[in-house]
């Protein structure tokens, strides 16, 4: 198998390339892999960002769009744990936290509240807010697009919306995408530059100056280095596995995973993604859930409370070989290393379940096709 980035950089993505560039090729170029389902997270920060580009009349209609974003994209996705509660009829008060639909519901309607703005108070800025806009460089092989470009008499302010926290240290995933933006925008207007990027708890700008472009441009010839435009590279040659693998979904196709995650399970010091894999040594099963004893590679045990299966599946039986990637953890308290207690679906509390997880009857090195991927 080979890979090959077929087109530009993308500003949101370009920081990846230096740190995985597997994973960069992987979030840019279609594929026919399966994937791991999103969790709660992601799927709210999709929704923030319908939210903002449609509009939305009052703060209360903001909470009831949130919420049905998030529940239809739910119904949608073909994932173990949205399938059981749509199975079981979970309304959304047992899925969405409240604390963190506050949250959401805050950020949202600051974002849409936002405005038009001035550039100083010499002109009124132009908003072309609710369209992204695609800005293109071919020179430097890069086209994305941004959130908000707003166009004054003396500068052109960029701002782009974060649904996490905002990193904006040298090599940090923001700070390269706010560059990136702004070499986009310096190219093709000679007004000063102004990045600002917005999150749920603080507002960051930055000036493209000569050291920012500089920055930027150093980090895309290197980027070119590291994958070129139309060469074939094995997916060995371009993983580099480590932290990045805590929040990549793509783990359940990537090469060197596996046995990285493996040889690091035992490390107190490296915290590996809450993933389980290996041969079923005890199960029990109640109605559509199993809790699972599991046997891994290295011999360590684990056990995986309230895991889905569908009714008409073949129920999990010891000895079959058993992956669930992103679980939860069960334990309390922090002990310094590995969990050895997790939990897919917690019926004590649902909004806490491990809404972005997956499981399925394989191991590894199981050469069976790999199924259609999941909708993103």
């Amino acid at each position: 198998m080979v890979l090959a980035r077929t087109r530009p950089f993308q500003p949101s993505r370009l920081a990846l390339v230096a740190r995985c560039a597997l994973r960069y090729v992987k979030e840019t170029e279609p594929s026919a892999e399966r994937f791991l389902p999103p969790d709660l997270r992601t799927l709210f920060g999709r929704a923030v960002h319908d939210i903002i580009e449609q509009g939305v009349a009052a703060d209360g209609d903001v909470r009831t769009a949130l919420i049905d974003h998030v529940m239809q994209a739910l119904q949608v996705l073909d994932a173990p744990l949205p399938r059981w509660a749509i199975r079981h009829g979970l309304p959304p008060s047992n899925i969405v936290q409240p604390s963190a639909l506050a949250g959401w519901v805050r950020f949202a309607s600051l974002s849409r509240n936002l405005g038009r703005r001035g550039d100083g108070g010499t002109a009124r800025a132009h908003a072309l807010f609710g369209r992204e806009i695609l800005l293109d460089d071919p020179r430097h092989d890069l086209a994305g697009r941004a959130d908000r470009v707003d166009n004054g008499s003396v500068k052109t302010v960029v701002t782009d919306f974060k649904t996490g926290g905002l990193r904006l240290e040298v090599g940090d995933d923001h700070r390269v995408q706010l560059l990136a933006y702004g070499l986009l925008v310096a190219e093709r207007d000679k007004r000063s530059v102004e990045l600002v990027a917005i999150s749920p708890t603080e507002t960051n700008a930055l000036v493209f100056d000569s050291a920012a472009r500089a920055e930027i441009e150093s980090i895309l010839l290197a980027a070119r280095d590291r994958l070129p435009r139309g060469v074939e590279l094995k997916p060995e040659t371009l993983a580099t596995p480590g932290k990045i693998c805590r929040g990549c979904r793509y783990r359940l196709t990537c090469p060197v995973y596996p046995a990285w995650a493996e040889r690091h399970w035992r490390d107190p010091t490296m915290r590996t993604p809450f993933d389980v894999w290996g041969q079923i040594l005890r199960v029990e099963l109640r109605n559509d859930l199993a809790a699972l004893v599991v046997v891994a590679p290295d011999g360590s045990l684990a056990r995986v409370n309230g895991v889905p299966f569908e009714p008409a599946e073949e129920p999990p039986r010891p000895g079959m070989p058993v992956r669930l990637l992103s679980l939860m953890s069960s334990e309390r308290g922090g002990g310094g290393g590995r969990p050895v207690n997790f939990v897919a679906v917690d019926l004590g509390r649902p909004a806490g379940s491990a809404w972005g997880m997956w499981v399925d009857l394989r191991s590894f090195g199981d050469p069976s096709p790999v199924l259609e991927p999941i909708r993103r």
